[in-house]
Parts: C-alpha cells; sequence; structure tokens
C-alpha cells in the first residue's frame, strides 16, 4: 500500500506545486484526513498506511498544493470546492485555518453581490457548506445566519430539500445542512437529507454518501454502502477516482474497527 500511495501523491510536487487539479487534491484530501484517523483509531495498520506523523505531513503537503491552486483559480466553484477540502485538512494541519479564511473571503464576497460564475443550484450548496466552515472557526453569526437562510429556502419547497435534484446537488446540500447542524447545534435542518441510495457507482459520491451517512450517525446506510465498495468492479480508472476510492475503504475499516463502538 505504501508505493501505492507514494504513487498517488506524487503529482503533488514541491512546495504545493505539481500537475493536481482541484478535483485531486480534494480526493486526497479525504484520503489523508481518513488515513489519518484510521491510523490513530488504529495504530497497529501504520505499517500499511503509514505512521500518524508521516500522514501528517502528507496532510500538510495536500494543504500546502491546495492553497497554491486555489490562489491562481479563477471558477467560483472550484474554489470553494478546494476550500472545503483544506477546512477539513485544517483540522489537523491548523496552520491552514487563516489561509482557508482568506481564500473563502472573496468568493464570499461575490456570492453576497449576487456576482456568480458557477453553476447556481451547486454553487449555492457548496457556498452554504463553507459558511458553515468559516462559522466554525470564526464563531460569526453572520455566516451562521446566511447558510440558515439559504437552508430554509431548500425545506421551503421540499420537506426533504433534496427532492427531484440532480445528484451532486442533493449531495451537497446534505453536507452543508449536516455541517450546519453540527457547527451551530440547531437540529432542525437534520431533515435535510438523502433519499436514500442515489444508484451511483462513481467512487466520489459514493465516498462522500459514506462520510455524509458517518456523520449523521445512519450506521446502517454506511455499512450497506461498505458492502457496496467490497464488491466494487472498479469503476472509474482515472487518478481522481482511484484516491476516492481509497478513501471510502479507508472510512469503511475505520467503520469495521470502531462497529462496537457506533450506533444509530
Amino acid at each position: 500500500m505504501h508505493k501505492t500511495l507514494d504513487k498517488l501523491y506524487a503529482g503533488i510536487g514541491e512546495a504545493g506545486t505539481g500537475r493536481s487539479g482541484v478535483g485531486e487534491l480534494c480526493a486526497l484530501a479525504a484520503l489523508s484526513a481518513n488515513l489519518y484517523t484510521l491510523v490513530c483509531v488504529a495504530p497497529w495498520l501504520d505499517e500499511e498506511y503509514g505512521s500518524a506523523g508521516e500522514l501528517r505531513r502528507r496532510i500538510r503537503k495536500v494543504a500546502a498544493a491546495l492553497v497554491c491552486r486555489l490562489e491562481r483559480e479563477t471558477d467560483d466553484l472550484e474554489r470553494v470546492r478546494g476550500v472545503n477540502a483544506l477546512f477539513v485538512l485544517s483540522n489537523t494541519a491548523a496552520e491552514y485555518e487563516q489561509k482557508m479564511l482568506d481564500l473563502a473571503e472573496p468568493v464570499l464576497g461575490r456570492y453576497e453581490a449576487g456576482r456568480l460564475t458557477a453553476e447556481a443550484a451547486l454553487f449555492e450548496a457548496e457556498v452554504c457548506r463553507m459558511m458553515c466552515n468559516c462559522y466554525c472557526l470564526v464563531q460569526d453569526e453572520a455566516l451562521a445566519a446566511d447558510a440558515r437562510t439559504i437552508i430554509s429556502g431548500w425545506t421551503a419547497v421540499s420537506p426533504s430539500g433534496t427532492e427531484g435534484l440532480p445528484v451532486g446537488v442533493a449531495l451537497a446540500r446534505c453536507e452543508a445542512a449536516a455541517a450546519y447542524a453540527d457547527y451551530t447545534g440547531d437540529e432542525r435542518f437534520r431533515a435535510v437529507r438523502s433519499a436514500g441510495d442515489y444508484g451511483t457507482e462513481e467512487p466520489e459520491t459514493i465516498c462522500r454518501m459514506l462520510e455524509l451517512h458517518l456523520r449523521c450517525g445512519a450506521v446502517s446506510d454506511a455499512e450497506a454502502l461498505c458492502d457496496r465498495i467490497e464488491q466494487d468492479a472498479a469503476t472509474g480508472t482515472d487518478r481522481t477516482s482511484q484516491v476516492y476510492r481509497l478513501a471510502a475503504k479507508a472510512a469503511c475499516e475505520l467503520l469495521r474497527i470502531k462497529d462496537a463502538g457506533f450506533s444509530e
């Protein structure tokens, strides 16, 4: 596994330079965070995945690459997705918290001014999640209020907030609502949720669904996804799909190890 991981991280380059795009770096962020958590819980796996210290170094390498890439990113949607991934990494690499906030600020300014360059529904969901992530760091009530306004708009249309939406938009809304509930303690919007199986085998979607189920305590749904991952016929052979598949498998391994302590 070490050789596989080395190969996947090789494209990052030194000092945050390299060929990796935002999508691949987001996948590497998910993999890095999941492996770090896994090894912290099960340190006997360090021979397979690397020590906690080695994984922290990988996290910082991915974070540096994301910052470098996002500083020159002109697409607002890609920028927001990258900022949200950087937030996940900042949980371990705290020195990137301020950089994450700095990168978020201009996008929030354009959002408030109504100057959106990305597809509106997906961007709104991703930026709502970014607001929640920023709120988690700075406790600015204005951010929570803006996120609450957005989510209230979703639930005003349908109780689930996701009915009839494309997979990507529905999943992004679920992630934003879960972040809002986690960081504000306001449970009213836990109702914004997926209707269940999206019927997709795309590794990124499965990985994100799995993490969402775990975040919301839907362990049986997470276990069902893990069963699908175990039977995965390796759909998607590009680097990003490979990384998301490994990230999902790491989350499943963590679930199995901690299974006795999980309950819905």
